[in-house]
């Protein structure tokens, strides 16, 4: 058997088993951390036989195996279940909100690249001088803070403080009655370019 096709059966077995543990350590979290999804399920005011029903609709009354089984057959078959905070079926939740996430993703994706090729070829550019040793204290320390404290801190300065971004929303209500935006495919910068509703899409650059 040739070395890369070994390897790459190798690296999809590992992948397999790297997928299967996310899910049984997402399913066993979701199990352990005492949240009793039937409440979120039916209120705050519902009644005991209320909740009851609650339990068994969400197989929650059965053994883990159980529910595991249940939870890989769904899984598998694209049955997601119903959201417990939205009351929504899961699989819309995510068609509504993953253009947003992608258009993120690749905004932040270009914005890498744009600062960190022209810092690397600046730093090989100057080697050992004082830039380069500023660039490295930047980007270590960078990659250092946590993503999430990051953020955190840049919504804070820029959104609150000197209220350069908006800290919520992807876009302005204002701007979209106003133009009549009319967003077809979920991503705005996508829709407003084919419209050619640059106050959107400036709007959601933002």
């Amino acid at each position: 058997m040739p070395v890369r096709r070994e390897y790459l059966i190798k690296r999809a077995l590992l992948l397999v088993l790297v997928i299967f543990g996310v899910i049984l350590i997402t399913f066993f979290i979701t199990r352990i951390i005492p949240a009793r999804p039937e409440l979120l399920w039916v209120g705050p005011h519902a009644t005991i036989e209320q909740i009851e029903k609650a339990r068994k609709f969400l197989h929650l009354d059965e053994p883990y195996h159980i529910q595991f089984l249940y939870y890989i057959r769904d899984l598998l078959t694209g049955n997601w279940g119903i959201s417990w905070r939205t009351k929504t079926p899961v699989i819309n939740d995510i068609k509504t909100h993953l253009p947003a996430t992608l258009e993120l993703i690749v905004f932040a994706f270009i914005i890498a690249i744009g600062i960190g090729i022209p810092l690397g070829v600046l730093a090989a550019l100057k080697k050992y001088s004082i830039v380069d040793h500023f660039i490295r204290i930047f980007t270590v320390s960078g990659a250092s803070v946590p993503v999430f404290w990051l953020a955190l801190i840049a919504q804070l300065v820029l959104s609150n403080w000197l209220g350069v971004f908006p800290s919520a929303k992807r876009v302005d209500e204002e701007i979209v009655i106003e133009t009549g935006f009319n967003p077809v495919t979920g991503f705005y910068l996508l829709d407003s370019l084919v419209q050619g509703n640059m106050p959107v899409f400036t709007s959601v650059i933002r």
